[in-house]
C-alpha cells in the first residue's frame, strides 16, 4: 500500500493541534491556580462594583426569587461588615 506524500505532514499538524488543545484550554489553565499575593490589589470601589454587580444578577437571574433576595443579602451584609475585604 502506497503512503501519499502528505501523511507525515499532516500527522504532525495533527499533533500539533492535539498539543495545543490540551495546553491551552480553560481546563488547563484553572490547573494553575495564581499564588496568593501575584495579583494586583483591587480598590475597594471596584470590590463595591463586583458585589453590586453579583446581587444585581441575582435579582434578574435567580430561578428562586426568595433564595435569590436571600443570596443578596447575605452578599450585602458580608460586604458591610468586612467580610470579603
Amino acid at each position: 500500500m502506497r503512503v501519499p506524500r502528505e501523511a507525515p505532514r499532516s500527522i504532525g499538524v495533527l499533533s500539533a493541534a492535539i498539543v495545543l488543545a490540551t495546553q491551552c484550554s480553560p481546563a488547563a489553565a484553572q490547573a494553575r491556580p495564581m499564588p496568593p499575593g501575584s495579583l494586583p490589589p483591587i480598590s475597594e470601589s471596584t470590590q463595591a462594583a463586583i458585589i453590586d454587580s453579583i446581587i444585581s444578577v441575582l435579582d434578574a437571574t435567580y430561578v428562586m426569587a426568595g433564595e435569590g433576595a436571600r443570596m443578596a443579602e447575605h452578599l450585602r451584609e458580608g460586604w458591610t461588615e468586612g467580610e470579603w475585604r
